[in-house]
């Protein structure tokens, strides 16, 4: 079922890393999609001066790195939960 170089122990945390990783992703866009949406109805005269698009390129690429920064810290915070829930 799994290759034989790999244990399934060491596929299932790659699994649950990636799936912390995108979670904390996920959040934060969520986030800025909303506020996006919130000035484009209430500042709708002034979108366009405040909502770049070097800026709206900046807050997401800005996003991906500090997701990409503090999903470790999830992830090592909780490693003994899934070696425990794998054995």
């Amino acid at each position: 079922m799994y290759p034989s170089s790999c244990s399934s122990e060491a596929i299932d945390l790659e699994l649950y890393a990636s799936r912390i990783w995108l979670f904390v992703a996920y959040l934060p866009q969520l986030h800025f999609l909303s506020n996006d949406r919130f000035l484009a109805v209430h500042l709708h005269m002034r979108y366009q001066e405040l909502m770049t698009h070097k800026r709206a390129v900046a807050v997401i690429i800005s996003i991906w790195v500090f997701s990409v920064s503090i999903s470790p810290l999830f992830v090592h915070a909780n490693i003994p939960n899934v070696v425990i829930g794998v054995i």
